[in-house]
């Protein structure tokens, strides 16, 4: 099965990540693995974790919210 993955960079719960949760909910039951790439949002987690999608915490978040550290975080 094909894996399709999410990344989120947001740290609240809000209408981004309700739409990521919808998505993958609806590709799980087309034949993708969904996964969720995060930076420590702790309602995502749980949301994903009730659903059964993968969740990968994504380390560097000072890195990615600075234009002049991006490349760092790549």
């Amino acid at each position: 099965m094909p894996k399709v993955a999410h990344f989120i960079d947001s740290l609240d719960p809000g209408g981004a990540e309700t739409i990521v949760i919808e998505m993958c909910k609806k590709m799980k039951n087309h034949g993708y693995v969904p996964e969720v790439f995060h930076f420590g949002n702790p309602w995502l987690e749980e949301k994903c974790e009730e659903n059964g999608i993968p969740i990968f915490f994504a380390p560097g978040y000072r890195y990615f919210k600075s234009s002049i550290l991006l490349p760092f975080f790549f």
